[in-house]
């Protein structure tokens, strides 16, 4: 309803609980809420634009005033007349989350976002685009109507025209494993799980099983192997969290469970025994696509770097990680690279260090330590481009997974971008974090992905190694 493509929700369908007439509430603050799963509660805000300010008698429902002022300005043939309560829900716009209260009018669906500039606080849906993506894209509706009395062979050109090509992706991912929690700080979590094919990695968290906040960063990431970290937390807190995953045709899966653990509560400094004190921070070798870091610990542990560009941080989190070099080793000296970097860029890194029993510290969390501007890491200038040769598609079946298949001049890692344009924007496949282990083996290279568009797919490869890299041209396949 309201919101960025890729929300979950509320739906069209969970405003049918608000469908029911209700008696005039003038003056009343709006007080119910729809979670992005449909789930009714409440919502205490001070917004006075949304205390009820009109009362439509015709359909006996109540219009908050940001709603009556705009609709007193656009005209009712414009809008309508209410025909559903008004509600709030936490929705993601622009990537962020916002509060947003949402009403259903006969011709439109408004929205009143106070966190926007003044003049984009009330706006109105897309109702026309929502409903095409819903019949012919996402396959709200399967069969193709045929005028009536238009006979047998105005059915069968209808079959024909159906069938002509790919039917869109409508079969969401798969969960191939449960969610954990893992390296707990008094500030941060991480959590992961595992998919059947490649889908985004996005979290629903809070303190509540309301979930309260929404990790959308790498919304437009696509992987099998997912990890989400959050931080800036409350030492001691309880946490809710259900994981949810998108393929790129937009299909989701949603956990059902609701899940929650207790952050440890203490801010530790490394001198209680209780987790691993980081010391010794240093960035042992810088390259164009890469770098490594060094650290010791005063008790064994196991060790995970998370990093992004400052460019990343600036509107999300950490969206990449790496597990120590030489198979993670349990020990006090570690090491571990980021790798698939761009060159000449800033970097951000944080360092996990994990004790068996899953207590870990973190090298940027309040009370732990505190790196400073030794973290940011600027990558060197490129020195040697990688070749990318004999880049194809192919697909067996329609339903199987197109494989783009290439090979590099030297071993490198591997990201594809994918849209349906040349334009792209569609998002990135990233690989496993064991498909291209560190220092890089690998030249010949095939990836596996779901076509999300029943027609054409564009896309191309960007490769890396530690001396340069390399983006091929915009390559185009049809099934």
């Amino acid at each position: 309803v309201a919101g960025d493509p890729t929300n979950l929700g509320p739906t069209y369908a969970s405003m049918a609980q608000l469908l029911a007439a209700t008696g005039s509430q003038s003056g009343q603050p709006t007080t119910r809420s729809l979670s992005a799963t449909g789930a009714a509660g409440t919502f205490a805000n001070a917004d006075t634009q949304a205390n009820i300010a009109a009362y439509d008698g015709t359909t006996q429902h109540n219009v908050p005033k940001a709603f009556m002022d705009y609709r007193n300005k656009a005209g009712l043939l414009s809008i309508g007349l209410a025909i559903t309560e008004p509600f709030w829900s936490n929705v993601t716009v622009a990537g962020q989350p916002r509060d947003v209260l949402i009403q259903a009018f006969e011709r439109r669906v408004l929205t009143y976002t106070p966190a926007n500039p003044d003049a984009f606080k009330v706006e109105f849906g897309n109702i026309g685009q929502h409903y095409y993506q819903w019949r012919y894209v996402s396959g709200g509706a399967q069969t193709t109507p045929v005028p009536t009395g238009a006979g047998a062979t105005a059915t069968a050109a209808a079959q024909q025209t159906a069938t002509a090509s790919p039917a869109a992706d409508t079969t969401p991912p798969k969960f191939t494993s449960a969610p954990e929690a893992k390296n707990l700080t008094p500030n941060s979590f991480t959590i992961t799980w595992t998919t059947n094919e490649p889908a985004s990695s996005e979290l629903l968290y809070g303190p509540t099983a309301n979930y309260e906040q929404t990790n959308m960063d790498q919304k437009n990431v696509y992987s099998v192997d997912h990890q989400v970290v959050v931080t800036g937390l409350t030492p001691g807190a309880t946490y809710h969290y259900r994981i949810r995953s998108r393929d790129p045709s937009g299909n989701p899966v949603l956990d059902t469970d609701d899940r929650s653990f207790a952050l440890p509560a203490a801010k530790f400094d490394g001198t209680m025994g209780s987790v691993p004190n980081i010391t010794g921070v240093s960035v042992s070798k810088t390259t164009a696509t890469t770098f490594t870091v060094t650290w010791t610990t005063n008790i064994q542990s196991r060790s995970v770097i998370q990093y992004a560009s400052t460019d990343q941080l600036k509107t999300g989190g950490y969206d990449r990680a790496r597990p120590g070099d030489n198979g993670d080793p349990l020990g006090t000296g570690h090491n571990a690279t980021a790798i698939s970097l761009e060159p000449n860029k800033i970097y951000r890194f944080r360092i996990i260090s994990l004790l068996p029993d899953g207590t870990a510290s973190a090298s940027d969390d309040t009370g732990i330590m505190a790196i400073g501007a030794n973290n940011n890491v600027q990558t060197m200038s490129e020195k040697q481009q990688l070749k990318i040769n004999d880049l194809t598609a192919a697909q067996d079946k329609i339903s199987l997974p197109v494989n783009i298949s290439f090979s590099t001049d030297r071993p490198a890692s591997v990201i594809v971008e994918i849209g349906p344009t040349s334009k792209l924007g569609g998002g990135s496949y990233y690989g496993k974090t064991t498909d291209y282990p560190y220092p890089f083996t690998r030249s010949l290279h095939t990836v596996s992905l779901t076509n999300p568009y029943p027609g054409t797919l564009y896309y191309r490869v960007m490769v890396y190694d530690e001396l340069g890299t390399a983006t091929s041209e915009t390559k185009s396949f049809s099934p």
